[in-house]
């Protein structure tokens, strides 16, 4: 935590510790993360689990509308067990987290909570092949 990874020019990704300030859209017990975290581009096999089922990464992205030359840039978040999220609402879409990362949590009794957020500043025309 507390560092940020540049995907790409313009994009980075943020973690932070739960206590900080600054808003995110995700949150993650780290007790739950089987490490290593890897942080990457879309794979054609690409499936997370969610509460509602397996879901093929590359039809959530053709359903928010993300045009197939830039789905690139959305960033995945990978653990040893799988895909933990999909980044996508920073681009258009949604961010989507495993159902395993959504264990019950009680906030005031967990310490190792990270938050995570994707800042962009870009233009996609700026990245796209």
């Amino acid at each position: 935590t507390g560092n940020d990874l540049e995907l790409f020019p313009g994009c980075s990704l943020v973690f932070k510790c739960l206590n900080d300030t600054e808003t995110s859209d995700i949150v993650f017990n780290d007790d739950l993360i089987a490490r290593p975290l890897t942080v990457r581009s879309l794979i054609s096999s690409d499936e997370i689990i969610l509460s509602e089922g397996r879901k093929q990464v590359s039809k959530l992205l053709k359903d928010w509308k993300i045009p197939a030359e830039r789905r690139w840039m959305i960033p995945i978040i990978e653990d040893r067990k799988g895909i933990a999220a999909i980044l996508g609402k920073t681009f258009g879409g949604s961010n989507r987290v495993a159902a395993r990362m959504k264990k019950r949590m009680n906030f005031d009794e967990i310490k190792n909570l990270i938050r995570v957020n994707v800042i962009y500043t870009g233009s996609y025309s700026e990245h796209a092949e």
